[in-house]
């Protein structure tokens, strides 16, 4: 009897173990701005990702480095992703992460001018 309440209470542990493990996945999502700069003195771009407005959950924003590298790391769902070059909106981009994601955003064929914040 012992080890059927123990083989119980082992399958529930293991159970909400995989339960919480799954309900709190977390994805990344990377990325890398390819501009017409030298390598390792790209552009800084400021990298917004929109959640959906139904989760209420707050806009995240960092920066590109000098090699355009970017990464944030979030729930599963669709973001809008949008750069930035100073107040100039570059690129946008509806994503849905359901796993981790990498892209390479090629802007070299665009001209990329900086306007000044208004």
């Amino acid at each position: 009897m012992r080890y059927l309440n123990l083989l119980r209470a082992s399958g529930a542990i293991l159970f909400l173990l995989i339960f919480f493990a799954t309900a709190s996945a977390q994805r990344t999502l990377s990325g890398e701005v390819l501009t017409n700069s030298a390598v390792g003195n790209q552009p800084r771009f400021n990298v917004k990702l929109y959640p959906p407005k139904t989760t209420r959950r707050p806009i995240l924003v960092t920066r590109s480095d000098g090699f355009g590298k970017f990464s944030f790391t979030v729930e599963p769902d669709s973001y809008l992703l949008e750069l930035y070059l100073g107040a100039s909106l570059v690129y946008q981009e509806v994503i849905k992460l359901d796993a981790d994601i990498t892209r390479k955003i090629d802007l070299r064929k665009q001209t990329l001018t900086q306007r000044p914040p208004s």
